[in-house]
C-alpha cells in the first residue's frame, strides 16, 4: 500500500517535467578551404577555394565556392594571379602561363575579397629514371552464348625507384569505352577505372633506393565490341608526403557512412583547412 501511494505522487512530477525544448546548435565559424595539386605535367592546373560548410547549419552539404576571390602563385620565376573558371567552379593557370619545375618549391595563397589570406608552400620531387613499365602476367579468353568474345587480362606495372631522397609512388589504371559520336561528329570517348584503382596502395621510397615496386591490375571480363576498346592507360605518380598524407586521410575518410569512425583529413595549408602539394606523372599506354 505504501509503495502503491508513493508511485501515485511521483506520477504527476513525471509527466509535469514534459515539455518541448529548444536547444541551439553548437556555435562554429567557417573556414577557408584551399586545394592545390601542382605538376609540371600537367597542361591545366585547378585550385580550389570555398568556405567549409558546418554540420549543424542549414543546407551544409552544399557547396560554398568563392568565385571572387584573389589567387596566386608564387616561384623562382615569380608569381601569377590565376583566372576563374565558372563552368568547374576552380582557379586554374595552364603550363604556358606560369611554369611548374621538378625539385623546386611553390606557395599558393588566396583570400576571399576583404578576408584574411591563407597559403599552403610545398616542393615539388625531382625527376629521376624510373623505369615505369606495364606487363600482361595472363590473359583468358572466354565465349559468351551468343558467341561473341571476351577477354581478360592480368596487367603488372612496376617502377624502380631511383630517387636519393623520400619519395611516394602510386599507379592507377584504366581502359578506354567509346561512347559513340558526339554533337560534333568526333569520336567520344571515356577511361574508366579498373578494378584495383579502388584500393590504397602507396609505395614509400624511403631507404629503398634502386628497389622495385609493382602492382597488378586485373581487367575483369571485357567485351571488346559495343563501346569497349582494346586501349589500356596506366600512370605512375610520384608525390611528396603532403601528397602521401592527403591520399591516405582521404582513402580512410568516408563521409556517407554515420556509423565510420571520423577522420581528419590533412592539412598543411596556413590560416585555413586544405592542401596544397606537388607530384609527377607518367603514362603508359597499352594496346590489345
Amino acid at each position: 500500500m505504501k509503495r502503491s501511494l508513493l508511485f501515485l505522487l511521483i506520477l504527476p512530477l513525471i509527466f509535469a517535467c514534459e515539455r518541448d525544448a529548444t536547444i541551439p546548435p553548437p556555435q562554429t565559424d567557417k573556414k577557408l578551404v584551399l586545394s592545390a595539386l601542382l605538376s609540371p605535367d600537367e597542361e591545366i592546373t585547378y585550385v580550389y577555394l570555398g568556405w567549409t560548410a558546418p554540420i549543424f547549419l542549414p543546407n551544409s552539404q552544399n557547396e560554398q565556392i568563392i568565385s571572387n576571390g584573389e589567387v596566386t602563385i608564387t616561384g623562382p620565376g615569380g608569381s601569377f594571379t590565376l583566372k576563374y573558371n565558372s563552368e568547374n567552379n576552380r582557379y586554374f593557370f595552364r603550363k604556358s602561363d606560369f611554369q611548374i619545375l621538378p625539385g623546386t618549391s611553390y606557395t599558393v595563397r588566396a583570400k576571399p575579397p576583404g578576408g584574411k589570406e591563407v597559403f599552403g608552400t610545398t616542393l615539388i620531387p625531382e625527376r629521376t629514371e624510373n623505369n615505369f613499365q606495364v606487363s600482361i602476367l595472363d590473359s583468358n579468353k572466354m565465349v559468351n552464348y551468343d558467341g561473341k568474345e571476351y577477354y581478360s587480362y592480368l596487367f603488372k606495372a612496376s617502377m624502380v625507384n631511383n630517387d636519393l631522397k623520400n619519395a611516394y609512388y602510386q599507379t592507377y589504371g584504366y581502359y578506354l569505352y567509346l561512347n559513340g559520336i558526339d554533337g560534333s561528329g568526333k569520336p567520344d570517348s571515356s577511361f574508366y577505372d579498373l578494378q584495383q584503382n579502388y584500393e590504397l596502395s602507396i609505395f614509400s621510397g624511403e631507404g629503398k633506393q634502386g628497389k622495385s615496386f609493382s602492382k597488378t591490375f586485373p581487367s575483369g571480363s571485357i567485351f571488346e565490341g559495343n563501346g569497349n576498346s582494346n586501349v589500356y592507360m596506366f600512370l605512375l605518380f610520384k608525390g611528396n608526403e603532403e601528397f602521401k598524407n592527403f591520399q591516405e586521410s582521404l582513402y580512410n575518410y568516408d563521409g556517407e557512412n554515420p556509423f565510420a569512425e571520423p577522420t581528419r583529413l590533412f592539412k598543411n595549408v596556413e590560416g585555413g583547412l586544405g592542401v596544397v602539394s606537388g607530384y609527377l606523372k607518367e603514362k603508359q599506354i597499352l594496346i590489345k
